[in-house]
């Protein structure tokens, strides 16, 4: 059974009432479980591209239309698909999802036009590809702001294949907003008990995939006794033991901090982590460089001084800062509409300084 066979308006008739009704809603959002059982009986290439579509629909918060739509497929074929239930030729389904993902992939690199790889990134890449490889626990820490979310997600886009599940921790709650936030990244019921979605997670993980975790530092508790036993860090360590998955945890300093006061867990925990990895809190000029080459070529030595003194100050916000100027600079030329001088960022930095000398001055 092919596209052809199957247009994107047409509902096979020999599909039954409840499937027909799950699919009805074309701009429902999709929320099938993930569950790598349904897809053992298939080509390994062919359950990895399924995979990969099930993970991107969970990124990308797609509806079935949009989902059928980017595969040429109706809305209950993609649900039985995805559910693992579809009896028709996998092959063009395949060949479809394939298809889609060279799109995608071309369109994430010109969006990822402002993310540059340099030694950070590829000390946090690295790390990513030594718990997924290793099935171990990977310890990523470094201040805030010096790019360890947007190196964390262009390794998961470069990398994904469906393999990457990427979930910030939430910054309130106990266990059960922590099961909530990883049930919506694998497409699991939300509502559930907490004994059915730690199953249901269970279910979603294996030796071939990773589970990220950004802001891994909201695992810790508040409270520092050593007796202490983190609940939510221990489901993280749980579902990596039973499912060999690997996990990626990046963290701030107040990660190490904090559990080497906890003897229990920094026993059971860091014994696990095969490769921690610590940024250096001193940024170099050759990690600066990358970036503003995307904005200007042959930046001079005065821009270079200039954005290397700001990503090492410690009140100045680091190589996320930087990046805001840089996107503030280019918003500047483009409302002059010509292009992008070393001004226009000198300009930005103005704004700034002003801004936090109005917010100082405000708070005397």
């Amino acid at each position: 059974m092919n596209t052809t066979e199957e247009p994107v308006n047409d509902i096979e008739s020999e599909v039954d009432a409840s499937d027909k009704a799950r699919a009805a809603s074309a701009a429902a959002r999709i929320n099938i479980p993930l569950n790598l059982e349904n897809w053992r009986h298939l080509d390994p290439a062919i359950s990895e591209a399924l995979l990969w579509f099930h993970q991107h629909i969970l990124d990308e918060g797609l509806n079935y239309k949009d989902a059928g739509k980017a595969i040429n497929y109706n809305n209950t074929t993609v649900y039985r698909v995805l559910k693992g239930t579809y009896e028709g030729n996998y092959q063009n389904i395949v060949k479809s999802i394939n298809s889609y993902k060279r799109v995608v992939t071309n369109r994430i690199g010109i969006q990822r036009g402002k993310f540059a790889r340099n030694s950070i990134s590829d000390l946090i890449f690295s790390g990513l590809d030594y718990a997924l490889a290793n099935n171990s626990i990977t310890l990523i820490v470094g201040e805030s702001g010096q790019g360890k979310t947007i190196s964390t997600t262009a390794w998961r886009d470069a990398n994904n294949h469906g393999r990457s599940v990427l979930v910030e921790i939430p910054p309130i709650g106990g266990a059960k907003t922590l099961l909530r936030a990883l049930c919506r990244g694998c497409g699991h019921n939300v509502n559930g008990s907490q004994d059915m979605q730690l199953e249901a997670l269970l279910r979603s993980f294996n030796s071939n995939r990773i589970l990220i975790l950004d802001e891994a530092h909201r695992l810790l508790p508040g409270d520092t006794r050593r007796d202490i036993n983190p609940v939510k860090l221990e489901i993280i360590r749980y579902i990596h033991d039973k499912t060999k998955c690997g996990v990626g945890l990046i963290a701030t300093q107040r990660f190490d901090d904090t559990l080497k006061k906890l003897k229990y867990q920094f026993e059971q925990v860091l014994g696990r982590v095969g490769l921690p990895v610590r940024l250096y809190r001193h940024i170099e000029n050759a990690d600066v460089l990358p970036i503003l080459q995307q904005y200007f070529p042959k930046p001079t030595a005065t821009l270079q001084n200039a954005a290397f003194a700001l990503v090492n100050d410690e009140a100045g916000g680091r190589l996320r800062t930087l990046g805001k100027l840089l996107e503030v600079a280019s918003k500047i030329a483009s409302a002059s509409k010509r292009g992008m001088l070393e001004d226009d960022f000198f300009k930005s930095l103005a704004l700034r300084k002003q801004a936090m000398g109005e917010i100082q001055h405000a708070a005397k």
